[in-house]
């Protein structure tokens, strides 16, 4: 059987405020979300309950706001504090046959026989930081990953290249004119 390459979507976290960011990584949070997003298609729906269901995991898209989470446009990922992933997962009714594995580059999934992503990351991550959740009702996979800041430890270590003082030595050329060595150099 060929293993086939689930539909996905990749958002991109860029609150800087750690109670926004920290959310993202608690189940309640993401069941509270799903759960209110199938109650408002349920109520503006037309068609049974089946109908609004895959409706709602067809055209599933996170909520954005300006400021907290966007989609990712190609150049947003430079802002990021974390990456958001949402994958669907059709056939998969329980979440115990996904394989998920993330390196600082590289983010891969695998349900064996049925599904298979692996993806290049724009930034590096903290792959000790990574948060899945997948909910049974639209069959998604959502995976949130803290992006690694390099440039945090650039910055820490170009101030501390500051405050060290550097010594010169003040040399008078004048009296060094006749020294052979002086016409040497």
């Amino acid at each position: 059987m060929v293993e086939t390459t689930p539909a996905w979507q990749f958002y991109c976290a860029l609150s800087k405020d750690p109670s926004v960011l920290n959310r993202f990584d608690t189940a309640d949070f993401w069941d509270r979300l799903v759960s209110e997003m199938v109650r408002r298609s349920e109520e503006t729906g037309v068609g049974d309950v089946k109908d609004r269901l895959d409706t709602l995991m067809n055209s599933f898209k996170l909520p954005t706001a300006e400021d907290s989470l966007e989609e990712f446009d190609g150049l947003n990922h430079e802002e990021a504090e974390k990456f958001l992933f949402v994958v669907s997962l059709p056939v998969i009714m329980r979440g115990h046959a996904i394989q998920l594995k993330v390196s600082s580059e590289l983010l891969s999934l695998r349900v064996p026989n049925l599904y298979n992503l692996a993806l290049g990351l724009p930034s590096t991550v903290d792959r000790d930081d990574t948060f899945a959740f997948f909910d049974c009702k639209l069959r998604k996979l959502f995976i949130v990953l803290t992006v690694h800041r390099e440039q945090a430890a650039i910055e820490a270590s170009s101030s501390a290249k500051q405050e060290k003082t550097v010594v010169v030595e003040v040399v008078d050329t004048k009296k060094l004119e006749n020294d052979m060595l002086f016409d040497i150099v």
